[in-house]
Parts: structure tokens; C-alpha cells; sequence
């Protein structure tokens, strides 16, 4: 009976009776002749074939694997194992039809100038959920050149509700600085949005630099709550300077300016970095009831990421944890 073992990470396939011994194998087409001879001799050992079909898995030649299955169940019948092992190469397959198919998209997608905005956007929302990674590219997409920034705006919103698309979305921003360079308050609003973007990727050092740029050009409160909280990241100290300015900022400005539940979630948390819990807990309270009677997506302070209804609620119970005193962090400086 022929066997396939590693040893010492190297694929050696030997016999066990001693008549021969194949070849120690380091590069994976050395095998190919004893598939060859697999196929044609030792088909019915199954020890072999799935050994050597795990092999070729592993190695990522998927359709050989594939090949050799199918040949060996048309000899000998469907076999437990062997119907396992045609299910674990099939899923491996199906990813690799749909991983190429990703690729044809997007090399589709990124040479359209005139791709309607609806149809890039279910592009990119669907290339976010199932292959981010082909979204590397998104920068030298042709199709983003001409958009205005609400709809650049919206992408980027579309790859910030996870944390692990945000360095996508940061390329999508840097690309756009680039086409509104020449516009001072709109290359304004998108460094405002890379802020809250480096933050989220938790580049807290990079944040605090961009932070203080944006500040030394244009005063914004938002800006000083983002500065505050990147010093935060940065230090894991809290320093209350910053949070006492927006504090006073926004005191002044009228009521139904600032009507969204990441505005009151906001508030809640610069109350408790200064001290007022009864506050802090007031302004907890609407944001759970405005986002309870305005179920939409929000961004969130707590996390840096823009945030489902329920998320978002489930954001604020944690916050309402750390206010009530217990040892708990903003998930956005919690490193896991």
C-alpha cells in the first residue's frame, strides 16, 4: 500500500511493501508522476488518493484535485470519504470561480468612466462583503473620477461599517483629495472625513498630526472632539482640554442643528470625561430614544464605524456601562 506522510514539511510518498520508493518531493510537481501512476494502479488505494488529493489542495491545485476525485469515485464508487473530500474540494472551487469572477468585475468596473452610481455602488458593496481585497485597486478605478462628494461620501460610508475595509476606504478619500485639491472648503470636509477614518484604522498618531492641521486652517468643533479622542488612542490617557472646548462650542450653537443620536452619543461621553454622570446619562437617553424612533444607520463615536440600528444600540448600552463605572473602553482602542 502506498502512503503520502510530511516529514519535516517536506511530501514524501513511499510504498509501504518495499518494492519501490518514490521520490522525496520539495516542489509540488515532482508528484505528478506518481498521480500519474496513482491513477492508473493504485486507484483503490484510498489512503493514497486522499492523501494526494489533500496535497494538491494544499497547494492550491484545486481542479486537479478535483480531476482526481471524480476519476477515483467512477472506479471504485462513492465512498464516505471520498464524498467528504468531492464536497471540500467543490466549496474550494465554487470560491475560486467567484474570486475570479470578482477580479473580471472590478477589472470591468475600474475602466468604465460612465458606470451609473447605482450599479457602483451594489459593485462595491458586493466586492466589500464576499472579496475586499480586489478592492485594493479602488483608487485607480476610472469609474470614481467624475463622482461628486455626496457620492463619495456614500462609498465611503459603504466600506466603514467594518473595520477591516476602513484601509479601503482611506484609499477612496486620499483619491478624492486629489480631485477636490483645488476646492479649499471641499478638500476641507474630506480631510474632516479622513480624520474620522484614521481614527477608526486606530493610525491615532497620523490622526492627532491631520487633527491639528485641519484646527491651525479652520476652527471646527468636530475637529476638537476628533483630536481629543486621537490624543486619547494615542496616549491611553485621557487629557480633558480638548473635550472642554468642544463642550463649550457646542453649547452655543441652536438645538435643531444637532438632532442626531451620534451627536447626543457624542455629548454623553465629553460629560463623562468631565466628571458629570448625571449629564453624561441624560444625553445617553436621546440618543437611544432618537435612534429608536429614527431607526437609520449612524456613525458612531464608540466604535469609529458607521453602525446599524442595532449596533448602534448596542454601542450605546456599553457606553452606559462605562458611565455607570465599569472598567470598559471605547471599542475603538480596544485592540483584539
Amino acid at each position: 500500500m502506498e502512503y503520502l506522510q510530511e516529514v519535516s514539511g517536506e511530501e514524501t510518498l513511499t510504498r509501504k511493501e518495499g518494492t519501490r520508493i518514490c521520490t522525496k518531493v520539495r516542489d509540488i510537481y515532482g508528484i505528478d508522476e506518481n498521480i500519474s501512476e496513482i491513477t492508473t494502479h493504485q486507484y483503490k488505494d484510498l489512503t493514497v488518493v486522499e492523501q494526494v488529493a489533500k496535497l494538491l489542495m494544499k497547494r492550491g491545485r484545486i481542479i486537479e484535485a478535483e480531476q482526481l476525485l471524480k476519476q477515483t469515485i467512477s472506479r471504485v464508487g462513492e465512498t464516505q470519504t471520498l464524498l467528504l473530500m468531492k464536497m471540500d474540494v467543490d466549496a474550494q472551487l465554487q470560491e475560486l470561480n467567484a474570486r475570479e469572477r470578482a477580479k473580471e468585475i472590478v477589472n470591468k468596473v475600474k475602466d468604465m468612466k460612465m458606470l451609473p452610481f447605482r450599479e457602483l455602488v451594489e459593485t462595491v458593496r458586493l466586492l466589500k462583503d464576499l472579496y475586499p481585497e480586489t478592492l485594493n485597486s479602488i483608487g485607480s478605478w476610472k469609474s470614481i473620477d467624475k463622482l461628486d462628494l455626496k457620492d463619495v461620501y456614500e462609498l465611503f460610508k459603504i466600506l466603514s461599517f467594518d473595520r477591516k475595509s476602513l484601509d479601503k476606504a482611506e484609499i477612496l478619500i486620499r483619491k478624492a483629495g486629489q480631485q477636490f485639491g483645488k476646492n479649499k472648503e471641499e478638500y476641507i470636509l474630506l480631510e474632516r472625513i479622513l480624520l474620522i477614518n484614521l481614527i477608526g484604522q486606530r493610525k491615532f498618531d497620523e490622526a492627532v498630526q491631520l487633527a491639528e492641521n485641519i484646527l491651525a486652517k479652520v476652527w471646527h468643533e468636530a475637529v476638537t472632539f476628533h483630536l481629543a479622542m486621537a490624543k486619547w488612542g494615542l496616549s491611553q490617557e485621557i487629557s480633558i482640554d480638548h473635550f472642554e472646548l468642544f463642550e463649550v462650542a457646542v453649547s452655543s450653537k441652536p438645538n435643531e442643528l444637532l438632532q442626531e443620536p451620534h451627536f447626543f452619543q457624542i455629548m454623553s461621553l465629553v460629560y463623562w470625561v468631565l466628571g458629570d454622570k448625571e449629564c453624561s446619562f441624560d444625553w445617553l437617553r436621546r440618543a437611544e430614544e432618537r435612534v429608536g424612533n429614527v431607526p437609520l444607520n449612524n456613525f458612531s463615536s464608540w466604535t469609529y464605524l458607521f453602525s446599524e440600528p442595532q449596533n448602534f444600540q448596542r454601542d450605546l448600552k456599553e457606553q452606559e456601562s462605562m458611565i455607570d463605572g465599569k472598567n470598559i473602553l471605547p471599542r475603538v482602542f480596544v485592540f483584539q
